[in-house]
């Protein structure tokens, strides 16, 4: 074997462990994400109200926390309005999903309440002019 076919597999060797690195960490961090949430539709059915909590892994270590609320068009599907919130204070992570039904729709379907763990947000369909 020459000396560059030599440098060569082992040059492939070394980007073949590397790639099987990178994907192992990946598959690591993909599986220990987690998230959940709820939704529900607005009283006239126009609408869908959507609370959502998730933790990810970060690729270099760590984790991020965060929260994702929102108002969907059912028609279309496309957001009306969107918060993410990356903290709430000093509170732990709440978890939406399970039995605590945390969102209100108002009788009118103008406006949704998200309200959990002594945190209130509210939504307007439609913006104030």
């Amino acid at each position: 074997m020459t000396k560059r076919r030599k440098s060569k597999r082992i040059f492939l060797t070394v980007c073949l462990v590397l790639v099987g690195l990178v994907g192992l960490r990946y598959f690591l961090m993909m599986s220990g994400s987690k998230g959940g949430g709820q939704g529900l539709d607005s009283p006239n059915g126009l609408y869908n109200a959507l609370a959502m909590s998730f933790s990810m892994k970060r690729f270099w270590g760590g984790t991020r926390k965060y929260y994702e609320f929102g108002i969907k068009d059912n028609e279309s599907g496309d957001w009306i309005r969107y918060v993410r919130k990356d903290h709430l204070g000093d509170k732990p992570q709440f978890w939406m999903r399970g039995g605590e039904r945390i969102i209100t729709w108002s009788s009118d379907s103008s406006e949704v309440t998200f309200a959990f763990q002594e945190v209130e947000l509210k939504l307007k369909v439609e913006e104030d002019k």
